[in-house]
C-alpha cells in the first residue's frame, strides 16, 4: 500500500514510558522526496490510514487459475500464454 505525506518528512511513533508519564518518540520511517512511502506490514498500515493519504495496490486475478499480480498487462499475457481458446 502507498502512503502520501510531506516529502522528506520525519513520522515518528510517541510511546509512553513504563512507569511514567513521559513520553518518547522513536522513528519508524521518512516519506522519500516525492511524498511516497509504500510498505506491506499490516499493523503499521492500519496506523497510517488513519493520518495520512493511502492508494491501495488492486490485485488482478486469473479466473481460471490461481495466478495474481498487481499489473493488467503481467494478467492478459499470462492469460493468452497459459488459456488459449481452442
Amino acid at each position: 500500500m502507498k502512503f502520501y505525506g510531506q516529502p522528506n518528512s520525519l513520522v515518528r511513533e510517541m510511546r509512553r514510558k513504563p512507569f511514567s508519564t513521559e513520553y518518547e518518540f522513536k522513528p519508524i520511517f521518512r516519506f522519500d522526496e516525492k511524498g511516497e512511502y509504500s510498505t506491506s506490514d499490516d499493523r503499521l498500515i492500519q496506523k497510517l490510514k488513519k493520518k495520512f493519504k493511502y492508494e491501495e495496490e488492486k490485485i488482478y486475478e486469473c479466473k481460471e487459475c490461481d495466478y495474481k499480480t498487481p499489473n493488467k498487462g503481467k494478467l492478459l499475457a499470462h492469460y493468452r500464454a497459459n488459456h488459449k481458446e481452442e
